[in-house]
């Protein structure tokens, strides 16, 4: 905490030096002390994920130094943390936190979007029913393109075959749907007939694909909701 406060001083007196020199060795300081911060703060959440404190240290620090690496590191530690402790809001507040960050700076964002929805499927896995993690996926759709899309949606099926009492996973699917025609109104490379006629196959397979599941399964809440929303949007 005292290195924390001392890199923000520091920090501060550094913009507004104008001796060279002082400026020198503020900056000097400064990234002794960032080094600290950084190390005693990726300790200590190890330790305590929740300390709302350390995380937003960490953002100080990172938001300072303009480097891709450093923002691709919190993902680093933000995944380590989440492996243990699977529902910690700050850890996926982190993650959004870069994501929001890096948009429009990154030619890899694409990447990372894919390789944070597949962390979401994973943990899912061996954590169930995790709402905040289903719910970083659903955010996660504002920032995938059109092909993205169609790929969660083909990707997500098999694991909502499985685990059809989990309205986590169905949600996800109609937020998918949703973004793709939210897309579709503002197309205008191609015409209107041709988009059409894509988003009501797209539906109908949806919904012979809930059909299925509803005779399989009698009873199950979740796919009556989502074929609630099928019909309502369609």
């Amino acid at each position: 905490m005292a290195g924390s406060r001392q890199y923000k001083a520091l920090n501060s007196k550094s913009d507004v030096s104008g001796d060279e020199k002082s400026l020198y060795v503020s900056l000097s300081l400064v990234n002794s002390f960032e080094s600290d911060v950084v190390k005693h703060s990726r300790a200590l959440l190890l330790l305590s994920s929740d300390f709302g404190t350390a995380w937003h240290s960490r953002k100080l620090v990172v938001s300072q130094k303009h480097k891709l690496s450093a923002f691709l590191d919190e993902l680093l530690l933000s995944a380590l943390v989440l492996s243990y402790s699977p529902k910690f809001e700050y850890a996926w507040s982190q993650r959004q936190w870069v994501i929001k960050s890096i948009a429009g700076k990154c030619s890899t964002l694409s990447e990372i979007v894919t390789k944070d929805s597949e962390l979401v499927e994973k943990i899912a896995e061996r954590s169930k029913m995790n709402y905040r993690a289903w719910n970083h996926r659903c955010w996660l759709v504002s920032y995938m393109t059109r092909q993205q899309l169609l790929h969660e949606l083909e990707r997500s099926r098999n694991w909502a075959s499985l685990h059809v009492a989990d309205h986590s996973c169905f949600h996800y699917r109609s937020r998918l749907m949703r973004k793709i025609l939210e897309d579709e109104c503002y197309k205008q490379e191609i015409s209107a007939s041709r988009y059409s006629v894509e988003i009501y196959l797209l539906w109908k397979e949806e919904l012979d694909w809930d059909e299925m599941l509803i005779k399989r399964y009698i009873g199950r809440e979740a796919l009556w909701l989502h074929r609630r929303f099928l019909s309502y949007f369609g």
